[in-house]
């Protein structure tokens, strides 16, 4: 049955997916408009944005130390392949 699937119908059941996620997350509301969480995802480099931005949104970094701030947005460094 997979095999059968048509691309475009794949595609629009992974989108819906996505869309499910970041509704979840609050990236997008009910209409499917972005939220200021989700822009603010979207402005952030690194390897994992909506990471970063959960962390960012629900207080985790403002708990932290200076020194445990620099550990912990140490691993979110973008790395690039070579």
């Amino acid at each position: 049955e997979e095999a059968s699937r048509s691309p475009l119908k794949t595609f629009k059941e992974e989108f819906r997916r996505r869309k499910d996620v970041l509704r979840k997350l609050g990236h997008i509301d009910e209409a499917d408009t972005v939220t200021l969480k989700g822009r603010a995802a979207g402005q952030i480099d690194t390897g994992d944005e909506l990471l970063v931005a959960e962390l960012m949104f629900d207080g985790t970094f403002g708990a932290l130390d200076e020194h445990e701030l620099a550990s912990l947005l140490s691993c979110m460094v973008p790395v690039e392949n070579s």
